[in-house]
């Protein structure tokens, strides 16, 4: 509050919301020059949630700007953890929206794909599709082919790992889940 007082009083023009989402990006461009500057071969990133007019909005990071100019991150790994069919954020729409942002060409898009959520409800998914992940064995399978098969996703991540080599965990759905991704790997 008096770092933005002190801007505006000085003669700043941006509303509160731009000038967070300037200090955010000042600092991961900063940080990003500060890796490079030691080890070039360092990838910097970062994974935010994946609802971008959230991300920009209330997080004040401007994934808008990151993924289309350099100096700020290799590569973005948005957290899509939702079901082909989710009520509000279906994957394949949530995937193409990130495609239509990372536009810069040093810029890699990574999609993160949810296989802690096999054979749960998913209480968040709205009460048509909450089962989806209970009733469906091959989500992940089909997540991961529509990443694989796009032209600006380089690749996909999965969180997490620990329910990729104990799927059981999650019972018989999540077990054949992650057994149909492996055909598709």
């Amino acid at each position: 509050s008096a770092k933005y007082n002190a801007y505006k009083n000085s003669g700043g023009q941006l509303s509160l919301a731009d000038f967070r989402r300037q200090n955010v990006s000042a600092f991961v461009s900063g940080m990003y020059n500060a890796v490079k500057s030691i080890d070039k071969t360092v990838r910097v990133g970062a994974s935010p949630q994946s609802n971008i007019e959230k991300v920009y909005s209330q997080h004040y990071a401007d994934v808008y700007l990151w993924c289309s100019k350099s100096g700020y991150i290799d590569y973005i790994a948005p957290q899509v953890y939702f079901a082909l069919n989710h009520q509000t954020a279906p994957f394949k729409t949530m995937v193409e929206k990130w495609e239509k942002i990372t536009t810069a060409d040093s810029v890699k898009l990574l999609i993160g794909i949810a296989p802690y959520k096999c054979g749960k409800v998913d209480n968040n998914a709205g009460n048509a599709y909450k089962n989806e992940w209970v009733n469906n064995s091959n989500i992940l399978a089909e997540e991961y082919s529509f990443v694989k098969n796009s032209v600006r996703c380089s690749g996909a991540l999965f969180f997490s790992y620990s329910y990729m080599v104990a799927p059981y965990r999650n019972g018989a759905t999540a077990q054949t889940e992650i057994e149909n991704l492996k055909k598709v790997l």
